[in-house]
């Protein structure tokens, strides 16, 4: 039986994959860029309720004119947004270029690139792992102009680790994933040229995050002890990534969730995760009305449809990485030849 690749480049559990071609890969890449960008546009478009991305983009813009943008006061002049910056300055550095542009244009390729990035990149051993973007994490990604597609990217490549530093809340857990000096090294360079362009952000950042409340680490919940059964396969990466995004604050409100479907690793577990988390959603959007709380409200289906199936995935997995079962492979091999 034919071996692919996983998603980290190493032999494939199952072979229920065939590589494809550079063609496919481009084609998959710019097919699901150009969907996101044209689905963001048109959300951030019509939508009255402020996307994610908006609050970075508005801080470049004031960054720009000489305002530092973590003293905007809310539903003022200059921020019109509900609440103050509470994402780090490297995001806003990033924003630069998008600055000047429209919300809607802006987010569009902020969220295509982000997307064809990641198709690009996670088909290097089967298309199948698409089916990862027909979820309810990556949608709810593409509503709010989310950062979790791009750092999925920083699992797979070690290269972009310095864009760990744009969230790092979920940046450390990608991190973890596939933990790499370059990728430490990126974040400390970014963290260096932020401090230069503005020494008193981190203090002004942690002054706004003492007003963020609805983050909880996903181990400090109710289901927090099930997940530390996934200490039984402390050796394989998945299990990295499972942990360290049990263990760092988060929106629970389904798009902070997505590196997790970086986890499985046959079409049968991908479509799983995927049919589970438009479950969750479903439940939720049918619930719609019956509080103000709606964010809170999605927390608990957010927690069952994402991390226990990840832990179901990796608890039925040997507790050995796939790199040390490939060595392992080629050293009995050469045995048998010599």
């Amino acid at each position: 039986m034919a071996m692919s690749a996983n998603v980290e480049g190493r032999p494939a559990e199952d072979g229920s994959s065939r590589i494809p071609s550079h063609r496919s890969r481009v084609v998959a890449a710019l097919s699901i860029g150009l969907a996101s960008a044209v689905f963001t546009g048109i959300v951030f478009t019509v939508t009255r309720i402020p996307p994610d991305f908006e609050f970075w983009w508005r801080g470049a813009q004031l960054f720009l004119s000489g305002v530092n943008p973590y003293h905007a006061t809310p539903r003022g002049p200059l921020w019109p947004l509900p609440d103050p910056l509470f994402y780090p300055l490297p995001s806003i550095l990033f924003s630069f270029p998008l600055a000047p542009l429209p919300l809607p244009v802006a987010g569009a390729l902020f969220m295509g690139l982000s997307g064809g990035l990641l198709a690009w990149f996670i088909t290097r051993d089967g298309l199948w792992r698409l089916v990862i973007f027909v979820s309810a994490p990556y949608l709810m990604a593409l509503r709010f102009g989310q950062w979790s597609p791009l750092l999925s990217v920083v699992a797979l490549v070690p290269a972009a680790g310095w864009l760990a530093a744009m969230k790092p809340n979920l940046g450390l857990a990608v991190l973890c994933y596939r933990p790499s000096w370059r990728a430490v090294t990126g974040c400390a360079l970014v963290g260096l040229v932020s401090m230069v362009a503005l020494p008193s952000w981190p203090i002004d950042w942690h002054s706004n995050l003492n007003a963020l409340v609805g983050h909880p680490p996903p181990i400090l919940t109710p289901i927090g002890p099930l997940l530390l059964l996934a200490l039984l396969r402390w050796r394989r990466p998945e299990t990295r990534l499972l942990l360290a995004m049990a263990c760092v604050p988060q929106l629970l409100f389904f798009a902070d969730q997505f590196p997790l479907f970086l986890i499985p690793n046959t079409p049968k577990e991908a479509s799983t995760l995927s049919a589970c988390s438009f479950v969750a959603f479903f439940i939720w959007l049918g619930r719609l009305g019956t509080t103000e709380h709606y964010v809170a409200m999605a927390a608990t289906g957010v927690l069952w449809s994402t991390y226990v199936p990840c832990l179901v995935m990796v608890l039925m997995r040997p507790n050995k990485a796939p790199s040390e079962r490939a060595t392992e492979a080629t050293s009995l091999s050469l045995e048998t030849i010599s």
